[in-house]
């Protein structure tokens, strides 16, 4: 249900739209929503996947085994905004005649955020409140993710994008469920997704001070905080 569900936002990313201002405040609660669930949740699980890779894992030693996690964290990040700032630095006079590689490339990276989040997809617990978490968390920040592509692609997302991006995440869930990973590597995905999705939301989602909604973002982080430690 969550794989489809995730699928289906991008799919109908097209039609996902409010006008400007509400737009705004849009992604300033969604900002709040995923820098709660990364505070509240992502961090505190990668914590407890450290310390089981710090356990199975016997080819690594020292400082880098017990940063490992981490580290695989921090390599997201560093990913993800190398790409931000790929795209952010292509001047206009360039941009047309790289527009094709550009999207391909911007877009690769997201498939594989994408198909990584359908593996995890399929390690969230049954427990009906679990997924709706995740759900949440995820669902917002995927429409925030649509938003911010077809800003840089415009049409081009739209006719390709957005498919690519729907199979992305059944093609995830589909390897998750026919290979079975040891629950450390499972813990290297959700860190790697953490690092990618923090430099995301701030990015991204988070609007500037100018055009961005302080009560949206504080309600956003409340909201959710609240929400994930309830349920």
């Amino acid at each position: 249900m969550l794989m489809l569900s995730f699928s289906l936002i991008h799919f109908f990313s097209k039609y996902l739209s409010l006008p400007k201002n509400h737009r705004q405040r849009f992604l300033s609660l969604s900002a709040g929503i995923g820098v709660a669930y990364v505070f509240i949740h992502l961090w505190p699980q990668i914590a407890e996947s450290q310390q089981l890779f710090s356990k199975e894992v016997q080819w690594l030693q020292g400082s880098l085994l017990h940063h490992a996690l981490y580290l695989t964290a921090l390599g997201g990040l560093i990913i993800f905004f190398s790409i931000y700032r790929l795209v952010s630095h292509i001047d206009s006079e360039r941009k047309e005649s790289v527009e094709s590689g550009l999207f391909w490339a911007h877009l690769g990276f997201f498939f594989l955020y994408n198909f990584i989040i359908g593996i995890l997809v399929t390690y969230q617990s049954r427990w009906v409140s679990s997924m709706f978490v995740f759900f949440i968390a995820f669902g917002l920040h995927f429409i925030a993710n649509d938003w911010h592509l077809r800003l840089h692609h415009k049409y081009i997302y739209d006719k390709y994008g957005r498919f690519v991006l729907s199979i992305s995440i059944v093609l995830g869930y589909l390897f998750g469920t026919w290979i079975s990973f040891p629950e450390y590597i499972v813990g290297v995905l959700e860190a790697f997704i953490t690092g990618s999705m923090v430099l995301n939301v701030i990015k991204s989602e988070l609007p500037s001070e100018k055009s961005g909604s302080l009560g949206g973002f504080l309600t956003g982080v409340a909201g959710g905080a609240s929400l994930f430690i309830l349920l």
